[in-house]
């Protein structure tokens, strides 16, 4: 019974590897995205507090 979980993960990331690649442009972009939606909102939050 414990080997089904295991495979239905295992195939569950190799669809993911597939269908979703991450190329280092994609992965800058995402970063890139991330890093400017934190930095909003740390400033929402700064102005927030005041």
């Amino acid at each position: 019974m414990s080997l089904i979980p295991a495979g239905i993960g295992i195939v569950s990331v190799i669809i993911l590897v597939v269908f979703y690649p991450l190329s280092e442009a994609k992965v800058a972009q995402i970063s890139a995205e991330l890093k400017s939606r934190r930095a909003a909102a740390a400033e929402n939050t700064s102005e927030s507090s005041s």
